[in-house]
């Protein structure tokens, strides 16, 4: 994935919603067991809806094609709280290129969405060192900006003429003939 600058004026980590913050710093853990289970970091994307996290893997040979695959699996799923795409990356700080696992992502309907990293070393033996705490990176794209409250068919209020009353006697009983 491509390399995230870092903004050195950035002094403090601005007010999130809590839904995102808890997101991104969950799939940075969960990107750090992959990982070290793994030996390596597929991306992935990870979005909270309700008490539930939907996870799936982001699929492309460059990472525009990643950044296009993970936006079109979040940015239209209704009643989602958050989204977040974690993936291996570096950072450019003023010590030079660091390495990183990075997770940005973002809220329904905001103009921006954040980025977090944990940076890391790769030591002689091939392990890697994590440098906690996971370091508040800048804003990011969002790519649930369109998605609004008002466009969550659950929100919606329906019109009065959408609702079709009928009598339950009526409804329920055929119209009967008499004979005279």
């Amino acid at each position: 994935m491509p390399e995230r600058k870092i903004d050195p004026n950035v002094t403090e980590v601005p007010e999130m919603p809590q839904v995102l913050s808890s997101l991104l710093a969950y799939v940075v853990e969960e990107g750090q067991k992959k990982f070290d289970e793994d030996g390596d970091l597929a991306p992935f994307t990870a979005v909270a809806v309700a008490d539930t996290l939907f996870f799936e893997p982001v699929e492309g040979e460059t990472p525009d094609e990643m950044y296009a695959f993970a936006k079109h699996t979040v940015e239209h799923v209704r009643g989602a709280d958050a989204y977040a795409l974690c993936y291996d990356g570096y950072l450019d700080t003023d010590k030079g290129k660091r390495d990183a696992i990075i997770a940005e992502g973002g809220v329904p309907g905001a103009i921006q969405g954040e980025a977090v990293g944990l940076v890391y070393d790769v030591k002689e033996d091939g392990v890697r060192e994590y440098h906690r705490p996971i370091a508040y990176i800048g804003k990011a794209p969002n790519f649930m900006i369109f998605l609004t409250e008002e466009s969550d068919p659950r929100n919606r209020v329906k019109d009065e003429d959408e609702f079709d009353f009928e009598d339950e006697a009526e409804a329920e009983a055929p119209a009967q003939e008499t004979a005279e």
